[in-house]
């Protein structure tokens, strides 16, 4: 009897430390968030570091001007990007997200002739 119930009490603790273990590990891939793939194509190196709309509106003015304006393109795959109108694709790019609201940056590309001509930045918030 005794034998059982030490058995039985290591086999707990080790399902205890097993679900602590992957509850507490990270992700297996090192993941670049959306926000930072954004400040990284406005040419800031920040990391991590809150970065006003404003700042990333005249980086990707200076960065993104000219290029094309593809949403399959790989300067945007990490957003969800739609063309709302044929001068613009409008990108959503998460930077905070709770199960009931997503806050984050509505990017819009105008374009010319299928290239950016500017980039216009906002904070938002959507469901």
């Amino acid at each position: 009897m005794r034998t059982i119930l030490l058995v039985s009490s290591a086999a707990v603790a080790a399902l205890v430390a097993g679900v602590a273990l992957v509850g507490y590990s990270p992700s297996a891939c090192s993941c670049v968030t959306p926000i930072d793939t954004l400040t990284h194509s406005a040419g800031l190196d920040l990391p991590g570091v809150a970065v006003p709309a404003a700042t990333i509106e005249a980086g990707l003015n200076r960065t993104m001007r000219g290029r094309s304006a593809d949403p399959a393109s790989t300067d945007f795959l990490y957003y969800r990007c739609q063309p709302p109108l044929p001068d613009r694709l409008v990108c959503r790019v998460p930077v905070e997200e709770s199960p009931l609201l997503t806050r984050g940056l509505d990017v819009t590309y105008h374009t010319v002739r299928g290239r950016i001509s500017h980039v216009s930045v906002r904070r938002s918030v959507w469901l």
